[in-house]
């Protein structure tokens, strides 16, 4: 009934498999909701951004299901045609939020001829509707009727006997159920006649007394009758197909006249009470919230995860290769890790619990983009009763259950006997590692999905995301040991499951059989200083014990059942999320009102119609552009084949010329715009000829003469109208126009696009306080501001209203009256939009030319082109020409078969032999229609161009306040968390030394995790924008890349700088001098913003964000467990050191960690440049040494220890701080690159 048969085992949509076309997807649309179990149906703009034949396969549908139903349906509709119009039993006309008519569809005409407004031939019903109570209504009032203001309408309305019976339906106590059928005599049913004795019946009532067993039309099966008719049923208005209904009840002196009067097709109105309609017809499930129980929702949601999930083989691809390179990495990294008596060995195995837990917490935020473009689908389905939150919930936890396992079990194997775990005592010690593993993924999943329950948008939930996975790893006592946090941050410690799982594995490891050797036999208790005082504790026990570790087994118990709860906790969060929260597009009012203005007696117009015609002051390049046999094919690669689009097109259009081309979905009218355009098409496919001016069209010539309206996303969101056209105009000219010249020109454009009213409007707010309409207007004026020769428009009026496309066209007149030319493609175009144009172009399926040639008044010539065409009907007085056009060549919307071939009529008529001689003419033309294009560069010089690129992209950031003053909150926020968990540490002790060196590691990790999972989706807004732009050829490719990394650098400025005040105040590191202040905050600058650009890099890489999303993990991961803070650069395999010096985050963390320790042990004061060894470890042989001691390590120098212990360099920060550079510059010449060579591979 949806015409989806052919694509029903099609998936929606992936990015590796073939999706639906819009069209299928809006068949599907309806579908989706006509599959629930409801008794009213409501549909907003059904036809918005459909054509008519598509519009009518729809609603044809619906009317279709409402009759076997018996449910009712309400549908708002734009500017419908008269067949999609004739489908519909009532109409609902509004202007301005009064209802002005509501009642059967046979009437609308006759109720306002009444009024004395007379639609016209060949004019649309539906444009006649929404014309005929606004001002162009005034066009359709007959001689001798008084012109009525919106006041009047609604006054002839309620004092008319529509809206009478409507009164006395509402406000009659006793409900009743009407509904209207239509038939000719014999009508199959028998009246009550009326009794005058005492029982009498009301005069009114014309009460269905029998129905004949011999059938009748009221008792046939028909789409004419809402329902069936029933003995008891009453008649309460009646009437003929070309008369108005004449309503029974509130004209009682009328009924029986009423009746006697019937024609031979009657119209009936009846009504029946409506306690015998629910006894019939209303079954339990209306009385439920839900149709389905709990349990079988479960089910069919499953299967439907489980679909979804395997079908989508991008995802499992990505997850697959995401655990798979990462478990092998650990594994390799730490590989076979000694289990003896070594305390630097025992960290490393703390070590690989640590980064393998991160790591699956980790795996599941590449999710996160997915989770929130799945929201939506959510919000609607779930609003729609189509299932309960719980039902939906448990279906995605248990749908994504078997991978979670798999991804657990694969890293478990790989990574457990790649670093030699202890596989003693039976195996049961794998068992505990791989049921913390699971646990540890689980709750990933369901923090990830808590998450992309609460945030607004994905923005937000990046970087919320970021900042909890930040507070997990610095409270998983990895970083800091439990007897180094804060007392006031112990609550913080004690419910971070991150480290339940890691003291669980700690515990599981250190008390097996591998580590049984006892304290008193060890030969060197140097290497493990735990031993100390503890000979009879086993090696493990005693470094449990140091570390103030759990040591029983039974805490492993209890890290299950912590795990456990937070499993159950989030999962009920996210159910009351899911259940309560909606974060849907937040609306404003439109802050103006259109023009439309009424006053007693008088009517003024539309103040923008009123306007005589505008002028742009630029004039520009005359052009003349004509196609020659044009043709275009794709490549059909699943069969091997090509199909044809366009087949041999040829037209023209001249300076002033408005050129619309007409056709179907589907007979290729935009892709004939792109090939004109040379936008959106493979350019090696196009075939035959296209001439400028009478000279072969070169693209990169042509582009700066032709502009071409994208769709609305297309455009820098975070600038105004106004910024937006004075950005276009800037890049275009330069200084070659004067400031004042240029301001003047904007105007003109705002005022010829009627947009002196929105310039203010940022266009971001397309879709909320800048409507469709006004964003139509607004790509057209951005398009202006580069004054072109030629404007390509694709259906322009699409999902308009009468008013507004007569508004859009009133432009469009304006601008072709400046000598430019005006291209687009049109559906189903109303008699006023055709008329607007001076040629048309119409095209039947298969690309083939069926009319070129002039419009003429109301689109006369057109029609009596195709009517002297032999066989061919005459055009309906009730249809446009546009419309009738389309129906006659086979595309229609009913009759979809074409009396003849009307290509080959056209190709044999006098009217095509007049065009080859136009097109030969044209052809060698060359010098004397207009100049021949050159390549003129770009039109602004290169400091000009720079200079509006870097303003656009400052305002972009600067009004971008989601991003940019969200990244500076989090900082703060950041910094303030760090602060309080370093305060006042003290680092003379080893346990204190490391924590705060550790502390320098996890803010870099912090900024790095936050700063490129936030940037990826500000990549992917900005793309749109600036295909659009390099398209036009406005600007270098390197200066929007310089102008990019610009507009981050203030921003990551102040962030880190304001992160660095508070963390380093508050932990006291690197304040001793103002200069060790602002190098450290340098270093962590050029670190944040290297890691920031290698986020941008993988954007560019990876194109779709969940990619991107993936590719961050895994570097991220990398560099994390590379960066000399998790394994010792000591301890790094020499196989693995190639990413240790390709890791910007052990470039930095050598460098502010040397910052912060550093103090010169060599100086006179302390060793002397080693002539005073004795004070390496005696304070007294050297009191004048300030540099700071270990007092429970031989008063060993604080620097000398880390230094060993961490291999650093402080020499080195000269060369780090390059090697950040290198990654900076490295990075952005990759993204260059990237760009570049998608440009490229796109002109191919």
């Amino acid at each position: 009934m949806m015409g989806l048969k052919r694509v029903s085992n099609r998936p929606v949509g992936s990015p590796l498999m073939p999706s639906l076309t819009e069209n299928e997807k809006h068949r599907l649309s309806v579908a989706e909701m006509l599959a629930g179990t409801y008794a009213i149906y409501l549909f907003d703009q059904l036809n918005n951004g459909l054509d008519d034949s598509l519009t009518f396969d729809l609603v044809t549908g619906v009317r279709i299901f409402a009759r076997v139903r018996g449910v009712s349906v309400v549908i708002s509709l734009i500017q419908p045609s008269s067949d999609v119009f004739d489908l519909f039993d009532r109409i609902i006309m509004l202007d301005r939020g009064h209802i002005l008519y509501q009642g059967p569809r046979e009437d609308a005409l006759p109720y306002f001829e009444s009024l004395g407004y007379v639609k016209p031939k060949h004019v649309g019903v539906g444009e006649f509707l929404e014309e005929v109570t606004t001002s162009e209504g005034l066009k359709y009032l007959q001689p001798g009727f008084s012109r009525l203001d919106l006041d009047g309408f609604l006054s002839a309305y309620k004092s008319s006997d529509i809206y009478k019976d409507i009164c006395r339906v509402v406000d009659d106590p006793e409900v009743h159920q009407e509904f209207w059928v239509k038939g000719t005599h014999p009508l199959g049913v028998s009246f009550l006649q009326p009794n005058n004795g005492e029982n009498v019946i009301e005069p009114v009532s014309t009460v269905v007394s029998s129905i004949s067993e011999k059938g009748g039309s009221l008792l046939e099966s028909s789409m004419d009758h809402t329902c069936k008719v029933q003995p008891g049923d009453e008649v309460v208005a009646i009437g003929s197909p070309t008369d108005m209904l004449k309503y029974i009840k509130i004209n009682q002196s009328k009924g029986g006249l009423i009746l006697d009067e019937s024609q031979e097709a009657v119209r009936l109105q009846l009504e029946r009470p409506l306690l015998e309609v629910k006894d019939q017809l209303i079954d339990k499930q209306f009385s439920r919230d839900y149709v389905q129980d709990p349990w079988t929702e479960f089910k069919h949601l499953l299967k439907r995860e489980l679909q979804i999930t395997w079908r989508n083989k991008l995802f499992l691809y990505i997850r697959s290769a995401q655990v798979l390179v990462l478990s092998f990495f650990v594994g390799f990294l730490f590989f076979r890790v000694k289990n003896d008596a070594d305390q630097q060995d025992m960290n490393l195995v703390r070590g690989i619990f640590f980064v393998s837990l991160l790591d699956m917490t980790l795996f599941n935020v590449g999710q996160l983009p997915a989770l929130m473009e799945q929201r939506a689908t959510y919000y609607k389905q779930q609003s729609a009763n189509f299932f309960r939150p719980g039902s939906y919930l448990f279906s995605k936890i248990i749908g994504s259950l078997p991978f979670s396992l798999a991804e657990a079990t694969a890293w478990t194997i790989i990574v457990y006997f790649l670093t030699g775990l202890t596989v003693k005592e039976g195996g049961w010690h794998f068992w505990v590692f791989y049921i913390i593993v699971v646990l540890t993924v689980l709750n990933g999943a369901a923090m990830v999905r808590f998450i992309s329950s609460i945030a607004p948008d994905l923005v937000a939930a990046s970087s919320t995301i970021g900042l909890v996975v930040s507070v997990i790893i610095l409270f998983a006592g990895f970083l800091v040991p439990r007897f180094k946090v804060p007392k006031y941050w112990l609550w913080a410690y004690y419910i971070n499951p991150l480290q339940w799982g890691v003291t669980a594995l700690v515990i599981n490891e250190y008390n097996s059989k591998s580590y049984s050797l006892l304290c008193r036999d060890v030969s060197n208790l140097a290497n493990i200083p735990q031993c100390i005082g503890r000979p009879n504790d086993t090696i493990g026990h005693a470094y449990l014990a140091k570390g103030q570790f759990y040591t029983s087994h039974h805490w492993i118990g209890i890290a299950v059942a912590v795990l456990l709860g937070w499993l159950a906790l989030l999962t009920t969060l996210t159910y009351f999320a899911l259940a309560q929260i909606r974060h849907m597009p937040k609306t404003r009012l439109t802050p103006r009102i259109e023009a439309r203005i009424f006053s007693e007696g008088n009517l003024i117009v539309d103040e923008e119609l009123a306007k005589d015609s505008k002028r742009l002051s630029q004039v520009p390049i005359p052009v003349t552009l004509s196609w020659h046999e044009l043709s275009y094919d794709i490549l059909i690669t699943s069969i091997g084949k090509t199909h044809n689009i366009l087949s041999y097109i040829s037209g023209w259009a001249e300076p002033g010329d408005m050129v619309a081309i007409l056709g179907c979905t589907g007979a290729g009218k935009t892709t004939l715009l792109n090939c004109l355009a040379g936008r959106k098409v493979a350019l090696g496919r196009v075939g035959g000829q296209i001439l400028v001016n009478g000279y072969p069209k070169l693209q990169e010539n042509f582009s700066h003469v032709s502009g071409y309206i994208d769709r609305l996303e297309a455009y820098s969101p975070f600038l105004t109208v106004q910024e937006a056209v004075e950005t276009s105009v800037s890049l275009q000219f330069g200084k070659k126009l004067p400031w004042k010249a240029r301001s003047e020109f904007v105007k003109e454009i705002l005022d010829i696009a009627d947009l002196k009213h929105s310039k203010k409007m940022l266009l971001a707010s397309i879709g909320q306080s800048i409507s469709r309409a006004e964003a139509m207007r607004i790509g057209i004026a951005v398009e202006l501001g580069r004054n072109p020769s030629i404007l390509f428009l694709d259906e322009p009026t699409k999902s308009l209203d009468s008013r507004a496309s007569s508004l859009l066209m009133k432009s469009l007149q304006h601008i072709a009256d400046t000598g430019r030319v005006v291209i687009a493609t049109l559906p189903t175009p109303s008699q006023k939009i055709l008329s607007a144009f001076s040629r048309v172009q119409i095209l039947k399926n298969g690309g083939e030319t069926v009319y070129f040639g002039p419009v003429g008044n109301g689109g006369d010539l057109i029609r009596e082109y195709f009517e002297a065409i032999p066989g061919t009907p005459l055009c309906p007085p009730n249809v446009n020409v546009g419309k009738f056009a389309i129906d006659v060549i086979g595309n229609g919307v009913v009759d979809r078969k074409a009396l003849k071939d009307y290509a080959l009529e056209y190709r044999v008529s006098d009217l095509a032999l007049r065009n080859h001689m136009q097109l030969q003419r044209l052809r060698h033309s060359k010098g004397t229609l207009g100049p021949e294009l050159v390549d003129q560069g770009y039109g602004a010089t290169f400091t000009a161009m720079g200079l509006e690129i870097f303003k656009k992209m400052q305002l972009y950031y600067w009004r971008n306040v989601n991003y940019t003053w969200g990244r500076i909150v989090s900082s703060v926020l950041s910094g303030l968390l760090m602060g309080s968990v370093y305060f006042n540490v003290n680092e003379h002790s080893s346990a204190g030394m490391n924590t705060r060196a550790l502390s320098i590691f996890i803010s870099c990790v912090l900024l790095a995790i936050s700063n490129a999972n936030s940037v990826i989706p500000q990549v992917v807004i900005q793309r749109q924008s600036h295909d659009r732009e390099k398209a036009t050829r406005q600007y270098s490719l390197l200066l929007y890349n310089i102008s990019f990394t610009l507009a981050e650098v203030p921003y990551l400025m102040l962030s880190t700088l304001i992160f660095s005040f508070i963390f380093l105040l508050m932990a006291q590191m690197a304040i001793g001098n103002a200069a060790d202040f602002f190098l450290y905050w340098f270093i962590l600058f050029l670190m944040t913003m290297a890691i920031t650009f290698f986020g941008m890099l993988l954007a560019a890489v990876g194109l779709l964000p969940q990619i991107a999303a993936t590719l961050v993990t895994i570097f991220v991961g990398m560099w994390v467990a590379t960066a000399g803070a998790v394994v010792p650069k000591k301890k790094i395999l020499h196989q693995f050191l190639g990413i240790f010096w390709t890791n910007p985050l052990q470039y930095a963390i050598n460098s502010l960690t040397s910052i912060a320790f550093y103090c010169d042990t060599e100086k006179p004061e302390c060793l002397n440049n080693g002539l005073n060894a004795s004070c390496l470890n005696d304070p007294s042989a050297c009191p004048q040494c300030n540099c700071p001691r270990l007092y429970d390590s031989n008063n060993i120098f604080v620097w000398t220890q880390l230094k060993f212990a961490k291999s650093l360099n402080h020499a080195r920060i000269p060369y780090d701080i390059l090697a950040l550079l290198v990654f900076v510059i490295f990075f952005r010449v990759m993204t260059f690159a990237i760009w570049n060579y998608n440009e490229t591979k796109r002109r191919r």
